[in-house]
């Protein structure tokens, strides 16, 4: 008669095991239908339940097994008892509204965000999902042992004594944090635009919850702390729009030709404006007579580029032309000297 039972008990394990892989399959073809669906929830139910359902069909047929056909000892039959049964269910319950609220959150969230132009949504909505799970983990954790009778006053008041102690271990964390969040609203700076952050020259490459990245011109990746960038200074060269004024120096040795020095700048930089897209007609290019310095006449050019990033490129651009015009119409870049005059 045992070793009957124990037979049966074996078959409904089995049994149990067969259904959840038939339930696992039929689940997954349901999850291809809904995809071709409009819906989105029915994506989120079956996403939601295809694995707690699993594994509740062969904890079921083990406990169905174990309780009336196998013989267990005395000293393990209390995981049969009507709490532990209830508090598995709780457990089941908690892994389906946890998948649920996740699932839920990303599928609505995102299609949301997707149709607004900033990005604040994006970063607020990354932040939501990672903790609405742990939020409904740690209140079912908390209600499965209140249904086995553990007393959970001192788990609670360890928690809260836990979290002041790691919020005061966390400051500089939190105040990254929340200075990312300032950053969000405020919107100082964007992914993609290029920006001045303390001695920092480069393109942000991310905004997260604690810090920003700004990959320099020469490709290095900077991490800086958000909480760093809100104290700081910042120039946004992308801000209000991505044209920038592009200021050069030119000195030349005292005797020159003024006249002609201004002649042969606004030819170099007229004609660069003519053949390079990135540099603009309007506003106009400026050519100055700045000052008369220690030992130069200094000039300066005032030049218009339609994107920031193409500073570096104007910059050598008009250099290497200015050079060439100097050198063909003789005119001498002068370098730092000191006279010294001796007396007897």
């Amino acid at each position: 008669m045992v070793l009957e039972e124990t037979v049966i008990g074996i078959g409904i394990i089995l049994l149990g095991i067969i259904a959840a892989i038939v339930v696992h399959v039929f689940c997954s073809m349901l999850a291809r239908r809904a995809d071709s669906t409009r819906s989105k929830m029915d994506d989120i139910i079956v996403l939601s339940c295809r694995k707690p359902l699993v594994a509740f069909i062969m904890v079921l047929s083990a406990y169905i097994a174990l309780k009336y056909y196998f013989i267990i000892p005395e000293s393990y039959s209390w995981i049969l008892e009507e709490k532990y049964v209830a508090a598995a269910s709780i457990f089941f319950i908690t892994w389906v509204a946890a998948a649920f609220a996740e699932h839920a959150v990303t599928g609505y969230g995102r299609a949301i965000a997707a149709r607004t132009k900033t990005d604040i949504d994006d970063q607020i909505l990354t932040i939501f999902e990672r903790s609405i799970r742990y939020i409904i983990w740690f209140l079912g954790i908390l209600l499965i042992l209140a249904t086995i009778e553990l007393d959970i006053t001192p788990l609670v008041a360890g928690a809260g004594i836990a979290g002041l102690a790691v919020a005061l271990a966390a400051q500089e964390i939190l105040s990254n944090i929340f200075a990312g969040t300032i950053i969000l609203v405020d919107q100082p700076l964007k992914v993609h635009d290029r920006v001045k952050i303390n001695e920092y020259f480069g393109d942000v490459v991310h905004i997260g919850p604690r810090s920003t990245r700004i990959e320099t011109v020469d490709h290095q990746l900077i991490t800086i702390p958000n909480a760093t960038i809100t104290n700081s200074i910042i120039v946004n060269y992308a801000m209000p729009d991505i044209k920038m004024l592009v200021v050069l120096d030119f000195p030349v040795a005292y005797g020159s030709d003024v006249e002609m020095v201004m002649k042969v700048l606004r030819g170099v930089v007229n004609q660069a404006a003519r053949e390079m897209d990135y540099i603009l007609e309007d506003p106009a290019p400026i050519v100055l007579f700045w000052e008369f310095g220690e030992s130069s006449l200094n000039f300066k050019m005032k030049v218009w580029t339609n994107d920031c990033k193409k500073e570096i490129y104007l910059r050598s651009h008009i250099n290497r032309e200015v050079n060439r015009r100097f050198i063909e119409e003789k005119i001498q870049i002068p370098y730092m000297q000191v006279d010294v005059h001796m007396r007897d």
